[in-house]
């Protein structure tokens, strides 16, 4: 069960941006050897996002004016990721990488870096 079902069954719900943001920090650093950070408190918690030799204040989303120039991926796109697949809903640029926040068939949500999704197959 990924971080981002279990505080959805529990009911239990922080800023989305936040929670899609670190559980992709944490797949990509658990996946790079990079260590993994834990934050403890009450949220939402303000991001300073690192962006090459900058820091930004805000994230690109896919509901940005110039998303057709930052994203692979829109809206309502299938997608498949590893074993995993459902329609994105949406996505995030952080600066040093691309996520996104996909639902599967089944209502669960999960999040992936646009480098491990490829588009689904039309449906039969």
């Amino acid at each position: 069960m990924t971080i981002i079902e279990r505080e959805r069954r529990k009911g239990m719900f922080m800023e989305r941006v936040t929670l899609i943001a670190f559980a992709i920090f944490v797949a990509a650093a658990a996946g790079s050897g990079q260590p993994i950070v834990q934050v403890h408190g009450v949220g939402p918690f303000h991001i300073h996002w690192r962006a090459g030799n900058a820091w930004r204040e805000t994230l690109k989303t896919l509901d940005d004016p110039d998303a057709g120039t930052i994203f692979k991926f829109t809206k309502g796109d299938r997608v498949v990721a590893g074993r995993r697949a459902g329609r994105i809903r949406q996505g995030y640029d952080s600066g040093e990488m691309i996520g996104y926040e996909i639902e599967a068939a089944d209502g669960t949500l999960f999040a992936a870096e646009e480098k491990d999704l490829r588009r689904a197959g039309k449906p039969h």
